[in-house]
């Protein structure tokens, strides 16, 4: 694996994308993770990390992969701050007339308690899913824009491909977190204008 080409084009496309040179890496990733990269932050510097298998992928695919962490990693990065502070503040108006009418009614301590930890991974989650749908469609909407409409199909196409290595826990949790291969076709071709088709 040429990691000085990799590290190369990491750079050349965060230039394209206007966003902070990732310092590229090697080392492992897990292995659910296809695409054989990591999106990472050390001491405040982007960090992709390279796992072995990356070098087999075509060099289209690379390129798609690269960007692609590149674009999410950088806007999960970019709005988190932005994402605590609403979740906070949803938090803390949903809360506040919850804990009026349990001081009102008397309501034990051991209740409350427990209706707002609950409360709170409820929101939480909800939170959660809710940005890394967006940070997926919107990555995959600046992908498409910079690179065209072939660079976000060949990753979903390899998505397909893959799929089946995704088992358990995993393929619950991207479920749950992540739009479905419709939906990305459904914005991109909203977005893009149909898939054309290969003769």
């Amino acid at each position: 694996m040429d990691l000085d080409r990799i590290s190369t084009r990491a750079a050349e496309l965060a230039a394209d994308f206007g966003v902070r040179t990732p310092r590229v890496v090697v080392g492992s990733v897990p292995q659910w993770v296809t695409w054989r990269l990591r999106y990472s932050v050390r001491k405040r510097e982007p960090v992709l990390t390279i796992a072995a298998g990356f070098g087999d992928l075509p060099v289209s695919e690379q390129d798609a992969a690269l960007a692609n962490m590149i674009v999410v990693g950088h806007t999960y990065r970019a709005g988190a701050t932005r994402t605590a502070l609403i979740f906070a503040l949803c938090f803390v108006v949903a809360s506040w007339p919850l804990m009026y009418a349990a001081a009102y009614h008397g309501t034990p301590i051991e209740v409350t308690v427990s209706v707002f930890g609950t409360l709170y991974v409820f929101g939480y989650l909800l939170t959660f899913a809710l940005r890394s749908r967006h940070v997926i469609h919107r990555s995959d909407h600046r992908v498409a824009e910079v690179m065209g409409r072939s660079a976000v199909d060949s990753m979903i196409d390899h998505d397909i491909r893959n799929g089946h290595m995704i088992r358990g826990f995993i393929r619950l949790y991207l479920t749950a977190f992540s739009p479905t291969i419709a939906q990305r076709m459904r914005r991109l071709d909203a977005d893009f204008g149909p898939r054309p088709i290969a003769a």
